[in-house]
């Protein structure tokens, strides 16, 4: 096991939280100018701390979603140094930068070319730092970014400096009719001076009239474009929850949760569990024999019941000691099968058995628990998942 995974154990155990100063985010640019801006770079910093002591093991961005909830985009961890991970690849990311580094400072750096407006919304950095005395702490900031149709500010802009520039047009022909009065000599040549800038302004004022309709023009085809965007993502949006019905069988709700079991094998314990994170919840973790009971009913009326189901339980890096792998909270509710768990270990590959799994023994009628490894080396189809969602 790495320093990185001992730290993240203290952190899931102490839980120190503090949210103030040290990390910032900074977000460029902080508008979003569709078909304008070329590019959005979004950048989490934790800066050295000599007298603090503070050491960083991982940095992240995360997005506020529309449902309230932060997902997670990238981070970047004291093991990996400067290999930065996207936990989010589908949100269009380009490029990514980063690196961990306690004396000369840590940074993550994210960013999207030709941005739109799905680009737009709250950030978040999250660093997660310890001390000499193996505290853990956690330093949060967040940074908005908006978006704007280009028409609107260009046009105004336009607008502004024409009328900037008739005005100094204007001082201009005042102070040459003033000249003519005082210089009579200079008379003609001052008016056929006038009479050229008098066409040009004309000549100006057709120009700016094309380009106010042009953007109108653009502005109107923006409009029709985003009408059709938001019709293709309500279509997307009914694909995906087709999509779900046909890879998870969901429960009815007990006690403000349901759950989700899976029709298909992940190969191991941190795919089931990015999956769960994806429907909004976690590995089950079971605390009640009526919780249990409510889950194997659901799994009986299936037809993978012989299979093994991976839960939330989990003793790695801390063997002999159960733990829930979303809470850090110890196992609530155990039906251990005799002897069981058992921590074997496979005799070619150096790994133990770490993942609390939940099957159903003939000999007994009946479903019990056991330890299996946290990926499946003995069917690569991977293992069934059950997911617990809170409403």
């Amino acid at each position: 096991m790495g320093l990185l995974s001992l730290q993240m154990l203290l952190f899931f155990l102490k839980g120190i939280q503090l949210t103030v100063g040290q990390v910032t985010i900074t977000t460029t640019p902080a508008v979003i100018e569709s078909e304008i801006t070329k590019s959005l770079v979004v950048t989490c910093r934790f800066p050295p701390q000599p007298s603090s002591g503070y050491q960083v093991f991982s940095l992240a961005i995360k997005k506020l979603l529309a449902n309230s909830t932060l997902h997670q985009l990238a981070s970047i961890n004291r093991d990996s140094h400067t290999t930065v991970h996207l936990d989010a690849p589908s949100y269009g990311i380009n490029r990514s930068n980063g690196v961990i580094n306690s004396t000369l400072g840590s940074f993550l750096t994210l960013e999207w070319v030709n941005p739109m407006v799905s680009e737009s919304g709250t950030y978040q950095c999250k660093a997660n730092v310890f001390n000499e005395a193996d505290d853990i702490f956690v330093f949060n900031e967040n940074k908005s970014v908006s978006f704007t149709q280009p028409s609107v500010g260009s046009l105004t802009h336009l607008i502004f400096k024409l009328d900037s520039e008739v005005n100094n047009k204007l001082q201009r022909l005042e102070n040459d009719f003033n000249n003519l009065t005082a210089q009579s000599t200079q008379t003609n040549n001052k008016l056929q001076k006038l009479e050229n800038e008098f066409n040009n302004l004309t000549a100006q004022s057709t120009q700016t009239n094309n380009k106010l309709q042009k953007l109108e023009n653009e502005f109107n085809n923006l409009t029709a474009q985003s009408t059709q965007t938001n019709n293709k993502l309500q279509k997307l949006e009914t694909t995906l929850h087709n999509l779900e019905s046909t890879i998870f069988k969901k429960s009815t709700v007990l006690n403000g949760h349901q759950y989700y079991l899976s029709l298909y094998e992940p190969y191991s314990a941190a795919m089931a569990e990015m999956a769960c994170e994806a429907l909004g919840g976690y590995l089950a973790e079971v605390d009640s024999k009526n919780e249990l009971d409510f889950i194997t009913i659901m799994i009986g009326n299936t037809d993978v019941k012989n299979m093994e189901f991976l839960l939330g339980g989990t003793d790695e890096g801390h063997e002999g000691i159960w733990i829930n792998r979303h809470s850090g909270t110890p196992l609530g509710y155990t039906v251990w099968s005799q002897g069981e768990p058992s921590n074997g270990a496979h005799e070619s590959l150096e790994i133990t058995e770490n993942c609390q799994v939940l099957e159903y023994l003939y000999s007994l009628k009946a479903f019990v628990m056991n330890d299996f490894f946290c990926f499946n080396i003995l069917d690569p189809r991977g293992y069934y998942f059950i997911c617990e969602v809170p409403l």
